[in-house]
């Protein structure tokens, strides 16, 4: 209900998904039918989030789903959670081309820590792996359009979960800034894609 949408924004809530996995009302998830994306009431969904000032996520949207929200968007877009599909050919995961839209509408890409979307090959679902979706995303668009996203899922507590190695959790995060200093970068650039970009995109895009 589209009525109720100044009520979530009342709440405080600034960034929404259209979809999880699943098809809905609004739009198509990855798990969805794939020919189909989004629906005349996502379309409405999207003017009146922009009206207010709630940024459009489009992680766990379907390929359909994601050139939709593209095209019927004024504003700037984020994918909270998603990493490299050529690096990992998850659904879950952004093509090139997408990675280069969000860029172009001036939103963001927040790196994805779950060990699924990392690599295919089990034995290489580890931190190393995971920057090298960061190194990935800085080659093709730059380092002011991308950020952390992690989906630590500690509050399962389930012990027969796989964890990605070496940032099995939240308390592990730390490791990550080890490994981009290893690689080369320097202060600033890891400043920026551990927090400055996604102050600078909040600040601009979210009002108060």
């Amino acid at each position: 209900n589209l009525d109720s949408l100044k009520n979530i924004y009342d709440f405080g809530i600034r960034t929404l998904s259209l979809t999880w996995n699943e098809e809905n009302k609004f739009a198509t998830g990855i798990k969805g039918n794939e020919e189909n994306g989004l629906k005349s009431m996502g379309i409405n969904l999207i003017k009146e989030c922009e009206s207010l000032g709630i940024i459009i996520d489009v992680s766990h949207a379907n390929d359909n789903t994601f050139y939709d929200i593209y095209n019927h968007s004024t504003k700037p877009i984020i994918a909270t959670h998603s990493n490299v599909r050529k690096l990992c050919n998850s659904k879950r995961n952004l093509k090139d081309e997408q990675i280069k839209l969000i860029k172009e509408t001036n939103g963001i890409v927040g790196i994805n820590s779950y060990i699924s979307f990392i690599n295919e090959n089990k034995d290489k679902c580890d931190l190393y792996h995971l920057v090298n979706h960061i190194d990935y995303i800085v080659d093709l668009i730059g380092i002011d359009n991308i950020c952390f996203g992690f989906d630590y899922c500690d509050y399962l507590n389930e012990s027969n979960i796989d964890k990605t190695v070496n940032l099995e959790d939240a308390s592990k995060t730390q490791n990550i800034i080890y490994d981009l200093y290893r690689r080369g970068y320097k202060k600033n650039d890891i400043d920026k894609i551990s927090y400055k970009n996604f102050l600078r995109f909040i600040s601009k895009n979210i009002k108060k």
